[in-house]
């Protein structure tokens, strides 16, 4: 009988390894794509505060592979008028979002006319910072000088980054433009989020941000952005109910370990005390085992001589 029980139980535990390797790789995780937008038909619903589109004028064309400005952007002329007023936030809104670990906030940028960085040459002029936030929380905030990158605090951007530089959008005015694939920045790389809910604002602010200064064209510090995409890391994939085959599976290994314990004897018979070792009462005294016996026929029992 022991021998019987080892190998059902080596046989059961086989069958529920076999149904996890089975079923495992259908856990998963994945990351999808929860919300994109390129503007070329207006702000989506899930957009809000500003939300003016216009064209990508020259701009277009400007990226990474088939992720280009095109068709149009949206802009953002907001704040500066008096000089520091921080310019008013671009929202997006999200809810009902599937159980995930992390994002990736992926958007190109377009940095347009006389953005000063951190140049004190600039006087009164300057900082002026580019920032983003999830969630309430900065995850980018960082001066951008329009000539010289050098003199603000992003000045050294990862590969493939810097896209686009030169005049590249008439505002009214003639100023160098610069475009960056925010989606290649590491900043916005797996941004630690696990809400259901997701609220991104881009703005500019700082004590030089000049933005709508002179309250009708030209304007003097502006932005814009295009090809937004909110990336979902860690998504479990592969949710459907298990295969008829894996619970076969499980079903055969649950009843092999149920068997095996049913079969087990309950404990050993105690060696010359015919007592159940395991029938022992919190005194340490054995407990009779209790047998049955063949009853004896009275009609055929014999008085002994």
């Amino acid at each position: 009988m022991t021998q019987r029980l080892k190998a059902l139980a080596a046989l059961s535990a086989r069958l529920l390894v076999t149904a996890l390797v089975t079923v495992l790789p259908k856990a998963q995780a994945a990351s999808i794509t929860a919300f994109s937008t390129d503007f070329n038909v207006g702000a989506p619903a899930e957009i809000s505060g500003v939300t003016t589109t216009e064209s990508v004028q020259g701009f277009s064309g400007a990226g990474n592979g088939a992720n280009v400005f095109s068709g149009s952007f949206l802009r953002n002329i907001t704040g500066g008028n008096p000089t520091g007023t921080a310019g008013s936030p671009t929202v997006l809104t999200l809810a009902g979002l599937p159980v995930h670990t992390s994002i990736d906030l992926r958007f190109l940028l377009a940095i347009i006319d006389s953005w000063d960085g951190s140049d004190v040459g600039s006087g009164v002029n300057q900082p002026d910072y580019f920032n983003v936030k999830v969630d309430g929380i900065h995850v980018f905030r960082e001066t951008i000088d329009h000539e010289d990158l050098s003199v603000g605090t992003y000045t050294n951007p990862a590969p493939g980054v810097l896209i686009a530089w030169g005049n590249r959008f008439d505002a009214g005015v003639e100023q160098n433009d610069i475009g960056f694939d925010m989606g290649l920045e590491p900043a916005f790389l797996g941004i630690t989020h696990t809400s259901s809910t997701l609220t991104v604002e881009w703005f500019a602010d700082g004590a030089g941000w000049q933005g709508d200064f002179f309250g009708t064209a030209p304007t003097d510090e502006t932005w814009a952005i295009d090809n937004i995409a909110v990336v979902l890391n860690g998504v479990v994939a592969g949710g459907a109910a298990p295969e008829p085959t894996t619970l076969a599976l499980v079903g055969a290994a649950l009843f092999g370990i149920a068997a095996t314990r049913r079969l087990r004897p309950a404990a050993a018979i105690d060696a010359g005390t015919g007592c159940c070792a395991a029938g022992r009462g919190l005194a340490g005294h054995a407990r009779p085992l209790h047998r049955t016996l063949p009853s004896r026929s009275r009609s055929s029992s014999v008085a002994p001589t």
